[in-house]
C-alpha cells in the first residue's frame, strides 16, 4: 500500500483510500476478471490507481466471488 493510504475491511470488501481527499461524486469503474485472471487484474488496477491517487475496492478473498 503507498504510504499516506488507509484500508477498511469490510466484511466482503477491502477498500484503498488515498491519502487525497476524495471527491464525494465522480466515476466508477467495474473491472471484471476470470479466476485465471483475477490477480494479474488486481495487480494492474493497484499500479494504476497508487500511482493516480484513485480510491479502490477489491473482494477480501478469492472465496467471496463464489457468493
Amino acid at each position: 500500500m503507498p504510504p499516506g493510504w488507509t484500508s477498511r475491511v469490510s466484511e466482503q470488501w477491502r477498500h484503498l483510500l488515498p491519502a487525497a481527499v476524495v471527491p464525494e461524486q465522480g466515476w466508477k469503474i467495474h473491472v471484471s476478471a476470470t479466476h485465471q485472471s483475477a490477480v494479474a487484474a488486481l495487480q494492474a488496477v493497484h499500479e494504476y490507481c497508487a500511482r493516480e491517487a484513485v480510491a479502490f475496492k477489491h473482494l477480501c478473498s478469492p472465496a467471496e466471488s463464489q457468493r
